[in-house]
């Protein structure tokens, strides 16, 4: 082969640990389904607000700074004057089953064995934070996710 070094490709690791746990978590969330937190109304004020073309106020008119999740508030405001809250939660579950499908790709990359990877995942989607804030419509799942 002309001094070549030929490599071998190693097989690609499975993918279905992450879709798994992604799956367990989204269902783990139905559990979390009625429980909304008051903060998350804050945003979506302001976010329609944004959206009407009234500028990123409580109160049209107003100036005070009242709100903490910036990017969230600018993600809803195309569709806060619907159902900002099922927006938001569309978006937190979605951010958050991503999480450990990425988690799964870094632990294989890393070369942990399916059994360390299950573990890992199951501790994500099992555990009651992340499927719990997935829903409420705040942006812990969104930040977990860039993070």
């Amino acid at each position: 082969m002309g001094g070549a070094a030929i490599r071998r490709l190693s097989p690609r690791p499975a993918a279905w640990p992450g879709a798994l746990a992604a799956a367990v978590l989204a269902l783990h969330a139905l559990f979390w389904w009625g429980e909304q937190v008051d903060d998350a109304f804050i945003t979506f004020r302001y976010a329609r607000h944004l959206g009407a073309g009234l500028g990123m106020s409580w109160n049209p008119g107003e100036r005070v700074e009242g709100l903490t999740n910036l990017g969230l508030a600018i993600l809803l405001a195309p569709v806060a004057d619907g159902d900002a809250l099922a927006a938001a939660r569309a978006l937190g579950l979605a951010a958050g089953a991503a999480i450990p499908v990425l988690v799964d790709r870094w632990m294989a990359r890393a070369g942990v064995g399916i059994a360390g990877r299950l573990a890992g995942l199951a501790a994500l989607a099992l555990a009651p934070w992340l499927p719990s804030w997935c829903v409420q419509g705040l942006e812990t799942p969104v930040a977990a996710f860039l993070v």
